[in-house]
């Protein structure tokens, strides 16, 4: 019985063999009349455009298309898909990026606290003489005497109106001051600085093949 009405075919001319129309290319049919065409009309319907209400309908336009079979992504007629597409971040495989460190410095501040007050004070004392004294009370024997160079003798002893002083020595003393052991608190504060570290950007962006391997060719469809 030949090929039945409402059969779509690819076919490599630009123009309709009889009793069929063209679904691509040029010379697309478009919309048609639903009396010329009742019998496509009654399987086709408004399958392939909107119903505009002036007794047309639409030959499915198949340029650009890939005919799939009905299943779950839809009825008869359905269109879809997109001949490119830029994946989303959960479409991605999973992938790695270099990162650039180069390196930075940090400030670093050292604040000391004393603990117990101290002082270091180097000095000399009053000059002291070591002098040899004659005591007629001792048998002529000698006793020294310490006189600290303030005038206060640092032993007090009797020296008769009759003694003099022999063999003076002079004495220079120095001396520091001290609070003995102690502490000392200190605080070190290391300043914030900018890292300079970056993640290096991967992929260019663009939109990815979304096809496979193919041939363009026209559609026809039986009257």
């Amino acid at each position: 019985g030949g090929v039945p009405t409402g059969v779509s075919l690819p076919y490599f001319g630009d123009t309709a063999p009889d009793g069929f129309l063209m679904q691509s290319g040029p010379n697309y049919a478009g919309r048609v009349s639903q009396v010329d065409f009742g019998g496509l009309f009654s399987i086709v319907e408004f399958r392939g455009g909107p119903d505009l209400g002036d007794g047309t309908f639409q030959i499915p336009y198949l340029g650009d298309r890939f005919l799939v079979g009905q299943g779950s992504w839809g009825g008869v007629g359905t269109a879809g898909g997109v001949a490119a597409v830029t994946l989303g971040v959960g479409e991605l495989p999973s992938h790695g990026h270099g990162v650039s460190d180069p390196g930075h410095p940090h400030g670093a501040g050292t604040t000391i606290v004393g603990s117990g007050a101290h002082y270091h004070e180097p000095g000399s004392a009053r000059d002291s003489e070591f002098v040899t004294v004659l005591d007629p009370l001792l048998g002529g024997d000698f006793r020294p005497v310490l006189i600290d160079g303030t005038g206060a003798p640092s032993t007090y002893v009797s020296i008769p109106t009759n003694s003099s002083p022999t063999n003076p020595q002079q004495q220079n003393r120095s001396f520091t001051s001290t609070d003995g052991l102690h502490l000392h608190a200190a605080t070190t504060v290391v300043s914030g600085a900018s890292t300079g570290v970056s993640i290096l950007a991967e992929g260019g962006g663009g939109a990815h093949e979304n096809r496979p391997p193919y041939m363009v060719t026209n559609f026809i469809m039986k009257t």
